[in-house]
């Protein structure tokens, strides 16, 4: 195999051996560490468990800090931040631990689960995909939209994500760049580079940033090296996608991306977006993952409706996937379309199901989802857009047609 290629099973073999070696680490404090080993991996399993019989507080801001750091690998790919906090816990409970462990029960059977954070992070998507849309739950979808927002309003993320989107369509793309070769879009890749990398100077697209390379390389931005540098770098984390923060690939990011580098003449982007929506991103009981990390080649979470819809509308556009996903999706986007425009995750559902529509044979959802006015959100404009072109003979038609 060539250093250019991808190899499916790097990712399950990386997590057999990261995995063990994790696995081992606890017995081998217990076994070897004595006393003080059991307090280490105690705080290993949960943060601060190993500290709750010297210190209550000590304990509580440990696991604080954890949560925090987790947050942070989470939304920016710094695992050494958690890492580095969770090693500083284990150390001071060897230290300071006490012998004392009547108190510690609850906490032991707690440390057996998986780490409490992902777990409480998880939970919270799931709160705000499944109750978002019921009565009196709304407010979990976010604030109502209180007036039509602009392309340079977003933050830089949905920015990117928008412009890439409306990139898609043929066409003169000039104000689409002057919305994303901007500063602060820079100024984020910058931050995130620094703080989950260590990355100072030079090019702060060199790495990750799927959203942002997405937009810069359909606008015209990229040149050709920079475009070789975004191919290469999606190769060698061994999914063949490219990942939004370090470590991290999100499905709509690592969609755009692979569009964006199948049209400069990178065809295996798309072959790797197929294996990892038929693999690790599949369909699990109507919904796809939020992220798959490629530390241990694991995914986890529940993507937004409204992602989940436009990532692989905008994959089975290209042949990616199937039609399953829309199975899946109808009754969701349906219940936006009833709900109206108010909420911006509605708006951007509606457009995205107007996206599926015009590939599978569903008349009675097209009427309904027909029906809101899509256009105050620039991601569902952008979506919306999308959709008609599609929908035109007289525009251009998608890469590749469907499974």
């Amino acid at each position: 195999m060539h250093a250019g290629s991808v190899d499916p099973q790097r990712p399950v073999r990386r997590r057999w051996i990261v995995g063990g070696i994790v696995a081992l680490i606890p017995a081998g404090l217990v076994l070897a560490g004595g006393h003080a080993g059991v307090h280490a991996a105690r705080s290993m399993a949960l943060p601060g468990a190993g500290l709750i019989e010297a210190s209550t507080l000590a304990a509580v801001v440990s696991f604080v800090a954890a949560t925090g750091a987790a947050a942070l690998w989470l939304r920016w790919g710094a695992d050494w931040a958690l890492v580095v906090t969770v090693a500083g816990v284990m150390v001071a409970s060897a230290m300071f631990g006490t012998s004392d462990h009547g108190s510690a029960i609850a906490v032991d059977v707690a440390a057996h689960e998986f780490p409490l954070v992902i777990v409480i992070v998880g939970a919270l998507c799931w709160l705000r995909a499944t109750l978002g849309g019921l009565p009196g739950f709304g407010w979990l979808r976010g604030p109502r939209r209180t007036e039509p927002r602009q392309l340079l309003d977003l933050a830089p993320v949905d920015r990117a994500r928008a412009v890439a989107i409306a990139a898609l369509i043929a066409g003169d793309h000039a104000d689409l760049r002057a919305a994303i070769d901007t500063d602060d879009v820079r100024e984020r890749a910058r931050t995130v580079g620094l703080v989950a990398r260590g990355r100072r100077g030079g090019d702060p697209f060199r790495n990750d940033h799927a959203h942002a390379r997405a937009a810069l390389c359909l606008t015209g931005v990229l040149d050709d090296p920079a475009i070789d540098r975004f191919a290469d770098d999606a190769l060698r984390n061994g999914t063949g996608v490219p990942t939004s923060e370090p470590t991290w690939i999100r499905p709509l990011d690592a969609t755009l991306a692979a569009v964006a580098l199948h049209r400069a003449g990178r065809t295996e982007a798309g072959v790797a977006v197929d294996r990892l929506l038929a693999g690790p991103l599949r369909l699990r009981r109507g919904h796809r993952p939020a992220w798959y990390w490629t530390g241990l080649g694991l995914a986890a979470g529940r993507c937004h409706d409204w992602e989940h819809a436009a990532a692989t509308a905008i994959a089975r556009a290209n042949g990616w996937c199937g039609d399953e996903d829309w199975m899946a999706l109808r009754r969701r986007v349906l219940g936006a379309a009833a709900r109206g425009v108010g909420r911006r995750d509605d708006e951007r559902l509606i457009a995205a199901g107007r996206v599926w529509l015009t590939f599978v044979d569903d008349e009675q959802a097209r009427r309904i989802v027909a029906r809101p006015t899509v256009g105050a959100d620039p991601v569902a404009a952008a979506l919306d857009s999308y959709a008609t072109s599609l929908a035109s003979p007289a525009l251009p038609t998608p890469l590749g047609g469907g499974r």
